[in-house]
């Protein structure tokens, strides 16, 4: 009987080191956890005239729960519609000239299962402004939802929090909707993932039920994102070391510490950030940068 060919990510690879190139997409962001400051990230969004960063206006920065419309909570909208300005801030009113895409759209898929409320309070607190959209992708959706579509291709900034990575890919992997997210991508917006969205994001992706690794969204390839390292056990941590594939880069964030990769700089640590390439670290700036494949 003839041998089955190895799967994706247990055959060997070989892996060349080479330092972050230019392409043409804008940042992207692993965030490890909630923990991290955000200030680096508010700093790529901050619209001009802000005020500096850790200047409050009295009523700007309020929680989204507080922000929702009374007017708008008593019936369901349909799945995946977004209602512009129902998480908005003093900043929006004192700017009716910022439309729906310019504003950061969250998409809670990752949180269905711990709860999307307080991931999207979370989000808003990490970005310092209520003023985001929500697409809400609960399951996977008709490929000719044009709502969400359009939503999120003309998005600048778009953030998924949430811990299940597993549920993420599922929902969105091989869809018109994440085809949509890349397209925004290719034309310069921001891809924010935080905690295990983060992890979703690579490919491989690692499955923190028990460490294992299978496949992720592909923004970034041959390298495998692990959130809150911090928070990982010792025998957890060495599983998920051995398991990795020859060829894979593991890339440890702790929860208060982010990656960043954009075309100006390339990589940048911010925070506890760790890089092994076959069991041995590796400097950060050998790691391949994100690649959009829009299909």
């Amino acid at each position: 009987m003839p041998r089955r060919p190895a799967s994706r990510h247990t055959r060997k690879r070989t892996w060349e080191l080479r330092p972050s190139v230019t392409v043409m997409a804008g940042p992207v962001v692993f965030v490890g956890g909630y923990s991290w400051s955000g200030e680096a990230l508010r700093s790529m969004v901050r619209p001009a005239g802000a005020p500096p960063e850790g200047v409050v206006r009295p009523g700007e920065y309020r929680s989204a729960a507080a922000e929702r419309s009374p007017s708008v909570t008593a019936g369901a909208p349909p799945e995946g519609v977004v209602r512009p300005g129902e998480y908005r801030s003093a900043a929006a009113e004192r700017s009716p000239s910022v439309t729906a895409g310019a504003r950061p759209v969250v998409v809670p898929t990752a949180a269905m299962f711990e709860g999307t409320g307080p991931a999207i309070d979370a989000v808003c607190q990490l970005l310092g402004s209520s003023d985001v959209d929500i697409v809400s992708i609960p399951r996977r959706i008709p490929p000719t939802d044009a709502a969400v579509n359009a939503t999120l291709a003309a998005a600048r900034l778009i953030v998924f929090p949430g811990e299940s990575a597993i549920h993420l890919r599922s929902v969105l992997a091989d869809t018109q909707a994440w085809d949509a997210v890349l397209q925004a991508w290719a034309n310069g917006a921001i891809l924010v993932g935080i905690g295990g969205a983060a992890a979703a994001l690579a490919d491989p992706m690692i499955d923190d039920r028990g460490g294992a690794f299978t496949l992720g969204l592909g923004v970034v390839t041959e390298t495998a994102v692990l959130p809150h390292a911090d928070r990982w056990g010792h025998e957890r941590m060495l599983r998920t070391t051995r398991l990795v594939s020859t060829g894979v880069a593991l890339i440890t964030i702790d929860d208060d510490a982010a990656l960043i990769w954009s075309p100006a700089l390339g990589w940048e640590a911010h925070g506890n950030v760790g890089v092994t390439l076959n069991g041995g670290a590796i400097p950060l700036a050998t790691v391949p940068p994100p690649s959009p494949r829009v299909r």
